[in-house]
């Protein structure tokens, strides 16, 4: 059995969250450079794009972490990973119902 240092297994557990607040602080901060400038069409689309790449993302940790869920690790990675996609697509969702800008 391969031992897995502190870092690496730190690093996994907390790779899902690392994306959410990723694309929490990208989303954030688009709409907030956008808005500030006038430019609120380019909201959605930046937002649509972050989202796409945050779920990616996620999606290989859960699958990753559920394909080596012998380990307490690997399982746990993968049920944050899908809380995190939970958080990803709840925070995406007010782009969609309300004007970004407004």
């Amino acid at each position: 059995m391969r031992t897995v240092g502190f870092a690496a297994t730190a690093l996994g557990l907390s790779a899902g969250i690392a994306v959410w607040a990723l694309h929490f602080a990208a989303i954030y901060g688009v709409t907030a450079v956008a808005c500030a400038r006038g430019l609120p069409q380019v909201v959605a689309p930046a937002v649509a794009w972050a989202t796409f790449a945050a779920t990616a993302a996620l999606a290989v940790i859960i699958v990753r972490g559920y394909r080596r869920r012998r380990r307490f690790e690997q399982w746990l990675s993968a049920a944050l990973g899908s809380l995190a996609l939970v958080a990803v697509l709840w925070e995406a969702l007010p782009v969609v119902v309300v004007p970004p800008c407004g």
